[in-house]
């Protein structure tokens, strides 16, 4: 099992890598393509044979089916927004993506359960893929002061703290908490962030995204101020992480990425941000597996330290979310007020 996450993760990085390159290049085509080799990854996973070459090949079909057109899709996805709406659309459209997979995981009790499961997903999508035309246009101008290649490296920090952080909390908690009791934890967890991609997705088009991030990592950097000064007593409450979680895994999968770039280079930032992640859930397994000694007295005062890094970071970057999109809801806001008065008054 080691083997095949570890030539899982390459083969999903990897294609990833290839499908930023390619993305531009991408037609429905080719999406179908992909979908038939998921079909046959099903296909194999279904088949009595063992051994290195089935594992071999599971590997790379599953990374391949799975990555090589997601930065392209994505970036059909975000071309449907606005600046406007992003937060909104993008909170919604995860709600329904982590909805479906937290159900499949509930669901799935086997190895023929979850073949059964991939393909008809793939098939599904090989329809949808038949019909759409992943045609993307650009409409919209990038704010200049937040486009720069040094504001999205910082915002690619800040996003390796978070998940680095996860990485390591979540080693700590299986080591003091129960395995019956993490499950519960977890799964409150989820469910809390799913909410949070919602609500959070739409307070990032009215506050604007910078105050979002910001009470996401100090909230979290609180969080396990707290765990630390309750001695670890407190971690079995960490399932409000799922509140962090939300704002910024929506933050940093879809609408910061559309902010920041156009649709000709925006592929390659959704897959350097989906290989940040891949690497740290491998990272993550494998400290699970070492079983790595780590204190709650030392681990978490050294994450909230972290995450207040990064806190100080993110006051020091623009606001994505332009001032004119700001001010034409401030006024609309002040027009709606006017009339509802004059109204009162008639």
């Amino acid at each position: 099992m080691p083997f095949f996450l570890l030539f899982l993760i390459i083969c999903t990085l990897t294609s990833l890598a290839i499908g930023a390159i390619v993305a531009t290049k991408l037609n429905k085509w080719h999406h179908s393509v992909m979908n038939i080799l998921g079909i046959l990854f099903g296909l194999i996973l279904l088949s009595p044979f063992e051994g290195d070459i089935k594992i071999i090949l599971l590997a790379i079909l599953g990374g391949t089916s799975s990555s090589i057109v997601l930065p392209d899709l994505l970036n059909y996805v975000i071309s449907l927004t606005r600046f406007e709406n992003r937060g909104a659309a993008s909170g919604i459209f995860l709600f329904i993506v982590y909805t479906l997979l937290s159900i499949t995981s509930i669901v799935i009790s086997d190895i023929t359960t979850l073949a059964a499961v991939i393909i008809l997903f793939k098939f599904a999508s090989l329809a949808l893929a038949n019909k759409s035309t992943f045609s993307i246009k650009i409409t919209e101008d990038l704010p200049s002061a937040s486009s720069s290649f040094n504001t999205k490296l910082y915002f690619f920090i800040i996003w390796v703290i978070f998940l680095l952080v996860d990485a390591i909390a979540t080693n700590v908690a299986m080591q003091l908490v129960p395995m019956s009791e993490l499950y519960f934890i977890s799964l409150y967890s989820t469910l809390i962030g799913l909410f949070s991609m919602v609500l959070g997705g739409f307070l990032m088009d009215i506050k604007g995204r910078k105050k979002i991030m910001v009470f996401a990592y100090a909230y979290l950097g609180a969080e396990y101020a707290l765990v630390t000064l309750s001695y670890g007593t407190f971690i079995g409450y960490t399932f409000l992480d799922g509140i962090a979680w939300g704002i910024l895994t929506t933050l940093f999968t879809l609408v910061i990425w559309g902010d920041l770039s156009l649709p000709t280079n925006r592929p390659k930032y959704l897959a350097t941000s989906l290989g940040i992640s891949t690497f740290m859930f491998f990272l993550s397994n494998t400290l699970q597996m070492i079983e790595l000694p780590l204190l709650a007295v030392q681990t978490f005062p050294l994450t909230s330290i972290f995450l207040f890094i990064a806190v100080i970071i993110t006051l020091y970057l623009p606001e994505t979310l332009p001032d004119k999109v700001v001010q034409a809801r401030d006024l609309q806001d002040y027009i709606e007020r006017a009339k509802r008065i004059k109204e009162k008054y008639d």
